[in-house]
């Protein structure tokens, strides 16, 4: 299995990369580790290269994992790592104590 991190902030867009080639033809399907989690069926897109999230929100933070499966090699799985982080606020001025 491949691992990979990918970072994000709310309201954005991500890609997950998932390519797969084959004969015959793998089929690739993806679904979020823990709790029994569906992906978000109003935001996601299945692209032939892999899963598109729209409009990110801190609850997509989470393991993302494509299985490639042809019914002749060993299922193939690679992981990813999302993490949303909230948008930052800077502050003009330090105060050191």
């Amino acid at each position: 299995m491949t691992f990979i991190r990918a970072y994000s902030i709310p309201g954005s867009n991500v890609t997950i990369e998932c390519v797969a080639v084959g004969e015959p033809p793998p089929r690739v399907s993806w679904y979020k580790v823990g709790d029994a989690q569906r992906l978000p069926n109003n935001r996601t897109e299945f692209l032939p290269g892999g899963l598109h999230l729209r409009n990110i929100v801190l609850e997509d933070t989470g393991e993302y994992v494509c299985e490639v499966d042809n019914d002749l090699s060993p299922v193939l799985r690679h992981k990813v790592l999302l993490q949303v982080h909230g948008k930052y606020v800077f502050f003009r001025y330090l105060i050191l104590i």
